[in-house]
Formats: structure tokens, sequence, C-alpha cells
């Protein structure tokens, strides 16, 4: 499409090119240059403030009772260096969303781009719980408009759309909802956008929290997690591509993913930044863990208990001194003894943290099986789960596994192999019936099978070119 020489049409012509009515961050500043009518289009978070501000300074200064020429606007009136005059409305908006501004003229047939970029996310830090070994070091902050131009940096699409909404009768919190035209659920899309409006409540106190809780409650006695946090842009700009949906709230370091499926929160960053080998072992070594964080000490205590039944190889399993705490008591008291020790380090200054874990662990354990209250190898099996534990990418569903583990321990602990399949049910009902925020399977791509998917949440194959 042209640029037309009526700024009118032009203006018409370049919002609904850049859907200007679904991006807040997109401003539009309007004033006059001479006798001249004129528009300029920018993106907020990426625009320099600085050069545009004396741009326009200059623009609005000027004084004539005739129309400047594209020539004369182009070779000398725009104090700039980086300006391309364009006559494409679609090559103008692009201009836009890789972080140019706009410059329309009334009676030019001509979109003049002016190159002047901020970069505020290079001041950004790596987040400390996505880390990557390779890849980017930025992470999301506290401040909306930043983390959408985080987004906007890596995605230079008119399709991604941002609406900003006001939420709490106090607060005014900004809650930002983030989405790809065409490609995200547009009924779950439309769900969560009228949720939000519709939400009355005095402030958004706990950020993402607050909100998560209000708009999508879940059922207390189920620790699954079903909204997935990130705080790398890198990752979220992916789940956008893949038709995800995005909140920012403002004052929160991380923006909610939905929906999430529980093969989400076993995907990171450097599944992905891995050649395909090396990401694919990466991904099975975390699927191991997963079940191993829920079913090893359960199947521990079946293992003890009919060891004269079990062939020789089992005998490393076995406890060589007996202690004077029934081995599932000692699981359940060492679960809230790695609990104390966590909080305690969570608590702790930095400086001290790693070192009060570490000498609590040796001092606690130690002490323990000296004492003959615990077996060494309780000791050493709860070790093994509590770095299994942070093996995980998402924490919530670390403690989920954590939590259900200590009902399979209980279970079986009172009724041996009956307690372990009773228990094993229970935690398999419990998967099944959680729904994500859009009513669908939580274990999608397993129930329902789709070997496709599964395929790729598996297998990290190489990247589309």
């Amino acid at each position: 499409m042209t640029v037309s020489s009526d700024i009118n049409q032009s203006l018409s012509d370049f919002k609904r090119a850049i859907n200007y009515d679904k991006n807040f961050d997109i401003i539009l500043r309007e004033f006059e240059m001479g006798v001249q009518k004129c528009a300029m289009f920018a993106l907020d978070g990426e625009a320099n403030g600085e050069v545009l501000t004396h741009i326009f300074k200059t623009l609005m200064e000027l004084r004539s009772r005739k129309p400047f020429s594209a020539e004369d606007i182009d070779k000398r009136i725009i104090p700039y260096i980086e300006v391309n005059a364009v006559d494409k409305i679609e090559d103008a908006a692009n201009g836009v969303f890789v972080g140019a501004a706009a410059l329309i003229v009334d009676g030019v047939s001509k979109i003049f781009m002016i190159d002047a970029k901020s970069y505020p996310q290079d001041k950004s830090l790596q987040p400390e719980k996505d880390k990557s070994i390779r890849g980017s070091r930025d992470g999301f902050s506290a401040i909306p408009i930043f983390n959408a131009a985080l987004i906007r940096r890596r995605i230079h699409s008119p399709d991604l759309a941002m609406e900003k909404f006001s939420v709490g009768r106090e607060s005014k919190s900004d809650v930002i909802v983030c989405y790809m035209e065409g490609l995200c659920d547009k009924k779950l899309l439309e769900d969560i956008k009228q949720k939000i409006q519709n939400l009355d409540i005095q402030g958004l106190t706990m950020n993402q929290e607050t909100l998560a809780e209000n708009i999508f409650p879940s059922k207390w006695y189920n620790p699954y997690p079903r909204i997935r946090y990130l705080e790398r842009p890198d990752m979220a700009s992916a789940n956008l591509l893949e038709g995800k949906i995005l909140i920012i709230i403002d004052n929160a370091p991380a923006v909610m993913v939905l929906p999430s499926y529980m093969i989400d929160f076993v995907r990171e960053a450097n599944d992905y930044y891995f050649p395909p080998i090396t990401g694919t072992y990466y991904r099975f070594i975390k699927y191991v863990l997963m079940i191993l964080s829920l079913f090893l000490t359960p199947a521990w205590i079946i293992v003890l208990k009919n060891m004269d039944k079990l062939p020789e190889v089992f005998r490393i399993f076995q406890v060589r001194e007996n202690a004077a705490i029934p081995i599932p008591f000692q699981l359940i008291i060492m679960e809230f003894i790695m609990e104390i020790i966590r909080i305690s380090t969570m608590n702790t200054p930095n400086v001290l943290g790693g070192s009060i874990g570490i000498v609590g662990a040796l001092l606690v354990g130690e002490f323990a099986v000296a004492a003959g209250w615990l077996a060494a190898e309780t000791v050493f099996y709860m070790a093994f789960l509590s770095i299994a534990m942070y093996a995980s990418p998402n924490f919530e569903f670390g403690y989920a596994t954590k939590f259900l583990r200590i009902v399979l321990v209980i279970l079986t602990g009172l009724f041996d192999e009956i307690g372990l399949i009773a228990g094993t049910l229970y935690v398999y009902i419990l998967l099944v019936s959680t729904k994500t925020v859009d009513g669908k399977s939580y274990m999608y791509p397993i129930i329902p099978f789709d070997s496709k998917v599964l395929k790729r949440y598996s297998i990290r194959s190489r990247l589309k070119r």
C-alpha cells in the first residue's frame, strides 16, 4: 500500500498496519510544522527520547508560509543523520517495530523513518532463576514498558499485539496482555481480557499471584502449578510464536505464560542453546529426575520390606546399620530437615547462605547417623532428592513433586505395595483431572496422545531455517 499525500488517509492506513488500537506501547504525537500537519509514531521503550525531543523542537519552531517538499524535509529540515524516506505503508510499519520513528507529513507522499533507537535492555541482567550457559544475558525487569521492549526486540511483527489494562481500585496496576494475532487461541484470549476487565479488587498486592488466584483459581488440594512464569525474554518470545499468551504485570520481573501444560514446566532455554544430541540428553536427564523425585523413596521402602524375595543385586539398597526410627518416619523427618535448611538458606544473607546450608546439612546428617536416629542411606537418598528438586527448571513444580512424594511415602509405609499402588493411582487421577486455564488436558501431549508434539517436546531436533 502506497503512502497517500493526505495525512488523514495515511494515518488511517498506518494505524491499521501497526494495529495501533491493540498496542499500548506505540506512541502517536501529532503537531504542526509551519503550515503542515505532522504525526510521528514511535515505540515507547525503544525510541530515544532525547533525540526525538530535539527533532520535535526543531520541526515545531519552523516558520514557513508554504509547504515543505519531501526533498526539503529529507535533506534540510530533519536534524538527524539516519533518515530514510519510504513510500510503502508496510515498509514504514516494519521500521517502527524495529525501533525507528515514523514521521508523516501532510501533502507529502512519503514517510520519513528516523532510526533513533534506544537500548534500555542492555542494562538488564540475566535472571537468577532462568540461567543459561549460552544465549542472551538479559532478563525481565519490574518495569512493564522495558519488558515489552525486550519482546519487541525479538519479534518485529505487526501481528504482535500488546493490550494494556488497569487493575485494582487503589493500586491501578498496569496489566499487559501480549499475544500473536493468528497464532493464539482467540477464545482463551477473549476470556482472559474479560476476566481482567471485570476484576474488582483493591490492588495487586502480590503482583502475579494475586492476579492468578483471582482469575484462575485452582483446587486447594492440587499442588501442581497451572501457570508458568518466565524471566527470560527469549523464552517468552518463543512461547508467543508457539501461540501462547503472555501477561506482563507492573512491578513483576517475570511474565505469565498461558496456557501451560505439565511438560512445559520441564522446558528451559538450555534445551535449545545446546546442539540437538546434547539438548536431547539434557531433556532426558530432567525427565528421569522428575520420575525419580516422585518414586525413589517409596520404591526403596518396598525394596527394603521385600529384600528376601528379591534377587541378590538388590542387596545394594539394604540398610547396613539399623536406626531407632522406622525408615518411612526417617524419610519424613529428613523431608522436614531439608526444608528447614532450605528456608534458613533463603533467609540468610547471600554471603553466608551457601555456607550455612552446607554446614547445616553436614552437621545435622552426621549427628543423626552417629546418634542412631537415622540411617546413612536415608540421608543419602534425601540429599539426592534435594539436589534433584533444584535440577527442575520450575520451583513450583518441584514442590508439587515433593508434596506428593510425602503422600506416597506415608501410604507405602502404612500399606506396603497396596499403599504405593493407591498413591500412584491418586497422582495419576490428580494429573488427569487437572485442567489448564483454557480447560484442556494438563498432560497433553500424553493425554490425549499426540505423537508429533510429544516427539518435539522429547527430542531436540534441528531448529527450523
